[in-house]
């Protein structure tokens, strides 16, 4: 429970003035505090920090509170009102540095925010966070002596920049260079560029290329080139220079002289010269003097008072170095310029001896700083590089060999109690113990490319003292081995080529096969003799030298094969699996199985692209150090290699499994992923997402042996990631995923991309953090799997992963949908549990409040991942079931009457070409659009049944017969524009016309239907999913396979019309009755194709409008009547509206009853009605239709 604000203020001001008291200001007064302050408080520490003013003293005071409730640190934090003691005195701010809290592991001691530990405590307590800018945010353990985070927020950085200035001409003046040096020379610093503070610019190194010896570097002063430089180059500098600092090199390369204070110089040759006197002879004898410098730093800090030669340091460093450079250089060695400098403390001294080995001076300074380190904080860096063992090469390790680093032991004055910390690339690795014999060793398990670099190995005592020693270590690509075949079938007899390559600098060869390799590509032709047993083979390919890496060829021996083969795959026989290689750049294989109809089946790619393999392997060893550069190389390899992986579905699952190693290792090892990493893992993540991938993720989750789902577990590295990013606000926007994470009070909500809005009511935990995921294509990743297994339903909605950093009870989701189209909408999470662990969907604690203006709003009870589930609603609507069914009805009806009355006019139209094709199109429209309708009524009824199979048959033939409706009609226009235009006798025969409009009827048709149905069904994406046997529309747009031909077929009749009255209206006919009759022909047709084309053509364009909109009753009902209405407009518009079908009906009709009232008396009066119309039929045979003939009865036949 948090104390009263009031308590709090007394228990700090009560702590400061205890403080000031004991110091000796007496007159601060505490009465102010008496009653509410009753206990002494802790220990404090104060220091004298400036004067302000000139009557006025600014003090500042280091408080250590302890307490156990979270919520008076929060309130102290808050604090940020001045608070008058008296009048003389008040507290006008407080600052929180530390914070120290027992961990399971111990106590960790985190600096608040411009607060951070120096690099020397980091390195003593071991840090938990990244040590960067030689400071570090946290460290192991509590620190003696009351120590706390130092400010840090102005911090001055110091850091040595090297700049390279070339001048690229063919020739300068003589004094260029020294008119270039003097410049700089001149400079007076400190120089301010942007916020940038140059403070000082020592020039190091001029080359030039004027000599004839090639160039000629010369130092500046205070520094000179190492002595290796002096002894591998020709040196230019005179005899009696005191050190190297002139060479001539042959080209110009990234050396540069270094300060004197830093390396080894070469041995400086003097010369004395005593003279030895006799009483003839004067003996001269020369002595060689060699001087090197030597540097050394002390972790303290540093007092000019060190450099007075009478105290202790002075005397005691110069003591050490003379006695060790004697004991173990030569006895005449001198210590020399000994002095002390900043920067903790560096003691910089000169050994001057007649010997010049290096070696001998080296170890003269181990021991001196061995003996110092007994009393002083020393810093001891090793010459000797850290063991390495395990490798075959320290210089180059193999990518998978394990790494052992062996650090010590250290100097023995050291002890061995001490604190080790390993490093690499400047991340603390672990903090450990030396070992008994005063070692340490760190081992790789898996050495990797992201783990090249430099470890380093500090040991050190709690005073400071440091001993460091450190090693670059580098990682040479695994030897890939790719062979060719993998697996094969070789008939006997017979030979079969077996190949066998490696990249990079290794060779290869078989194993006890003659005298083949090695090499980097090599081949052996296997050879089967007749006579040869079934039996396997194995053919081993291995790397020269390193036998434990190999690849093993298998060869089946055959009598008899069952598959030839192909190009990938070679001969094998039933049930056989055969093995391929990958294609360059991919790495696994590709198998296929031989099948009983002598092909191959059942392909699987398990091909990966290297690259990503490669990345997968190393994911496997990440820790605290290589994970940020770990990530920035999966977001360049994600980035550069798009649509490799977004087509190849066995690497994205070697993606999901880089992202679970993140996961897994980053909460095992706790690691923290700062923002830039985690930037990188939704860039790389993001690509997974994108439309792209769609047709990789369904191979995936439609993939049945196996046990574990992909996308389910893509899901879950999410979630274990989330967990373990900064603590701290972030917005990270990339183009396929949102990361927020927010610290909030009691109350959130926020709006996420203005697609999802998050809003929290109330939290049990008044202040705490929350992490929201949105992804704006995860329904291409997760499957539609539901609790209800309803099939139906579609993601229509972002999907919101939410992760709070306490339990949430009551969190309200409002998800903008994707598709209006759909409706029934289901709030609900991912499941990971559902379907024996493969995961789905699941409503289980989530509530659907409100769906309005396109947003669809859900109440949770729990937090992980949330989305929305539609599915495609059919239309209800009592009134238009009646209209639809009644004028289905009508249709029918008219269409039954059609075709009624053309089977009385058949036979008496085969003698007009253009009539008798006319009816045939009608007759092919009507029973095309019956037969449609008779299955729509079927189709409805299997609806109810849910039936699937059923439903796809009554929808295949639906759409057939709707379909050859159109191309009927299409027929029937392309006839009158061939009538129309072909003016001429002769073209096309009735058998021929009567091919192409079957052909064009029924076959263009058959083909559309089977296709669709074809490319749709195995997806079981064919039909509908809401009760109605139709195309399926929001999955596969199967429609498109009705809608397109259909208004197609408008279009292309609309402009066969046009052109055919066009034609008709300025043609000239003659007065020949059979050309009369025939443009009587052309405009029946015309007419009613005028009529029929644009009803249909609006009919389903108001069908394409129910796809637009599907709840706008207006347009349901139009289309009920429209489409109830076909089979009466063909009745009207092709039959009935023709004036000679009437004609010959009434005829008809007249003879029927001429035939019924008849006699045998009256044969005499029918014979001469005969002879009448048998005359009057050969005046009018060559310009009339009618034909009369008299056999017993007479029969009347009209052709129209």
């Amino acid at each position: 429970m948090a104390l009263p604000k009031l308590a709090q203020f007394a228990v700090i001001l009560s702590v400061i003035c205890y403080t000031l008291d004991k110091s000796g200001f007496n007159p601060l007064v505490f009465t102010f505090f008496e009653e509410s302050v009753d206990s002494k408080s802790p220990s404090l520490y104060a220091r004298e920090k400036r004067e302000t003013a000139i009557t006025s003293t600014e003090y500042e005071l280091d408080v250590i509170m302890s307490f156990s409730d979270s919520a008076i640190l929060q309130m102290i934090t808050d604090f940020n009102v001045s608070i008058s003691i008296d009048n003389k005195s008040e507290i006008s701010s407080l600052v929180i540095t530390t914070v120290c809290s027992l961990e399971k592991a111990g106590y960790q001691c985190k600096c608040e925010e411009n607060f951070a530990w120096s690099y020397n405590t980091c390195l003593t307590y071991g840090a938990c966070d990244a040590i960067t800018g030689d400071t570090c945010g946290c460290i192991n353990d509590l620190p003696a002596d009351g120590q706390s985070c130092q400010f840090n927020g102005n911090q001055i950085v110091e850091r040595d920049v090297l700049n390279n200035l070339f001048i690229p001409v063919a020739s300068v003046p003589p004094n260029l260079l020294d008119s270039i040096i003097a410049i700089l020379k001149n400079e007076s610093f400190p120089v301010t560029i942007l916020s940038l503070e140059v403070r000082e610019m020592n020039l190091s190194t001029v080359c030039d290329p004027s000599s004839a010896q090639g160039l000629r570097c010369k130092c500046e002063d205070d520094f000179s080139w190492p002595c290796e430089m002096c002894t591998s180059n020709t040196t230019c500098s005179s005899d009696s220079s005191s050190s190297c600092n002139c060479i001539y090199k042959s080209s110009f390369s990234e050396q540069y002289c270094q300060p004197v204070t830093e390396i080894h110089q070469c041995p400086v040759r003097s010369t004395t010269t005593p003279t030895l006197s006799t009483q003839n002879v004067t003996t001269v004898a020369t002595t060689e003097t060699f001087t090197v410098t030597e540097s050394f730093t002390l972790n303290m800090q540093f007092k000019e008072s060190y450099n007075d030669p009478d105290s202790d340091l002075y005397k005691n460093v110069s003591a050490a170095a003379e006695i060790n450079c004697k004991a173990f250089v030569s006895t005449d060695c001198k210590v020399q310029n000994l002095k002390f400098r900043s920067g903790s403390t560096i003691a910089d001294f000169s050994l001057s001896s007649s010997s010049q080995d290096v070696s001998k001076v080296q170890l003269a300074k181990d021991e001196m700083l061995n003996q110092l380190v007994e009393n002083y904080p020393v810093e001891i860096v090793s010459p000797k590089k850290l063991d390495v063992t395990d490798v075959v090469s320290s210089e180059e390790i193999i990518a998978g060999d394990s790494v052992t680093l062996t650090c010590g032991p250290p100097p023995t004055n050291l002890g061995l109690n001490l604190r080790v910390v390993w490093t690499f690339a400047g991340t603390v690795l672990e903090p450990t113990k030396g070992s008994d014999e005063g070692t340490s060793k760190y081992t790789i398990p898996q050495f990797f490319q992201i783990h090249d670099g430099k470890y380093v190995c500090t040991m050190s005592r709690k005073d400071g003292a440091i001993f460091t020693q450190s090693r670059d270590l580098k990682s040479k690509p695994a030897p890939v081995i790719t062979v060719n075949p993998i697996s094969a079938v070789l008939k006997c007899p017979g030979s079969q080529t077996l190949k066998c390559s490696v990249e990079g600098d290794y060779k290869v060869e078989f194993r006890r096969v003659g005298p083949i390799g090695p090499g980097t590509d090599i081949s052996y032709k296997y050879t089967a003799s007749s006579g040869c047993q079934q039996e396997e083979k194995e053919i081993i390919c291995q790397v020269t030298g390193k036998p434990e890496t190999n690849k093993i060829i298998k060869l089946a021996l055959r009598q008899n094969v069952y598959c030839e083969g192909d190009k990938v795959f070679g001969a094998g026989y039933q049930n056989f699996v055969a093995v391929a290689s990958c294609e360059d750049g991919m790495v696994g294989n590709r198998t296929a199985v031989c099948k009983a109809d002598r092909t191959y089946g059942d392909f699987q790619d398990n091909c990966v692209l290297e690259v990503i393999q490669n990345l997968l392997d190393q994911s496997a060893t990440l820790d605290k150090a290589t994970m940020p550069g770990f990530l920035e190389n999966l977001k360049d390899a994600t980035i550069n290699n798009t649509e490799t992986i977004t087509d190849s579905p066995a690497t994205i699952n070697a993606m999901v499994d880089i992202l679970e190693n993140v996961a897994n290792r980053s909460g095992s090892l706790n690691i923290t992923i700062y923002e830039e990493s985690t930037k990188n893992i939704m860039k790389s993540a993001g690509v997974l997402t994108i439309d792209t991938a769609k047709k990789s993720w369904d191979t995936l989750n439609n993939e049945t042996s196996n046990k574990v789902d992909a996308s389910s577990s893509f899901l879950s590295a999410f979630e274990g990631i989330t967990a373990n990013v900064v603590n701290k606000p972030l917005n990270i926007n990339t183009d396929h995923i949102i990361f927020t994470k927010t610290n909030f009070t009691n109350i959130f909500k926020e709006d996420f991309n203005s697609s999802v809005e998050v809003e929290i009511a109330e939290a049990e935990v008044e202040k705490q953090s929350i992490s929201v995921i949105v992804f704006a294509s995860m329904n291409n990743v997760l499957p539609v799997r539901e609790k209800t297994n309803t099939s139906s339903s579609v993601i229509n909605g972002r999907v919101a992963l939410i992760q709070p950093e306490s339990n949430l009870t009551n969190i309200s989701i409002a998800f903008d949908v994707l598709n209006e189209t759909l409706g029934n909408p289901k709030c609900v999470f991912w499941d990971f549990d559902l379907f024996d662990g493969l995961g789905g969907w699941s409503e289980d604690g989530c509530s659907f409040v409100m769906s309005e203006n396109g947003s669809v709003t859900c109440n949770c009870d729990h937090t992980t991942s949330f989305s929305i589930l539609m599915s495609p609603s059919s239309y209800s609507d009592p009134p238009l079931e009646y209209i639809t069914y009644i004028g289905v009805g009508i249709s029918m009806g008219s269409l039954i009457i059609c075709l009624i009355i053309e089977g009385i006019v058949w036979r008496k139209i085969r003698t007009n070409r253009t009539s008798y094709l006319r009816h045939v199109s009608i007759v092919n429209i009507a029973v095309s659009l019956l037969i449609a309708d008779i299955w729509f009524i079927i189709g409805a009824a299997i609806s109810k049944t849910k039936n699937a199979p059923a439903c796809t048959a009554a929808t295949f033939f639906i759409h057939f017969f709707y379909l050859a409706m159109f191309f009927w009609m299409l027929a029937s226009a392309l006839l009158l524009l061939y009538l129309t235009v072909n003016v001429f006798d002769g073209g096309l025969s009735k058998a021929s016309m009567l091919a192409i409009g079957f052909s064009l009827g029924y076959g263009a048709p058959l083909i559309i239907a089977t296709i669709t149905i074809a490319v749709t069904a195995p997806s079981k994406e064919y039909i509908q999913n809401n009760n109605a046997c139709w195309l399926n529309w929001y999955k596969s747009k199967a429609l498109l396979g009705f809608v397109i031909p259909a208004l197609l077929i408008v279009a292309v009749n609309l402009i066969i019309l046009i052109v055919v009255i066009f034609k008709i209206v300025w043609r000239r006919y003659g007065e020949n009755a059979a050309q009369a009759g025939e443009k009587h022909v052309l405009l029946v047709i015309a007419r009613s194709l005028a009529v029929l084309t644009p009803f249909f053509g609006i009919t389903w364009g108001l069908g394409v409008g129910i796809m637009a909109s599907p709840k706008n009753r207006g347009i349901h009902i139009t289309f009920a009547l429209f489409n109830s209405l076909q089979g009466l407009f063909i009745l009207v518009f092709g039959t009935l509206l023709d004036r000679m079908v009437w004609t010959e009906i009434r005829q008809s009709h007249s003879s029927t009853s001429q035939i019924q009232t008849g006699s045998s008396g009256a044969r005499n009066i029918s014979s001469g009605v005969g002879d009448f119309f048998r005359r009057f039929r050969r005046e009018r045979r060559s310009r009339s239709g009618y034909q009369l003939s008299s056999n017993g009865a007479t029969n009347l036949s009209f052709n129209t």
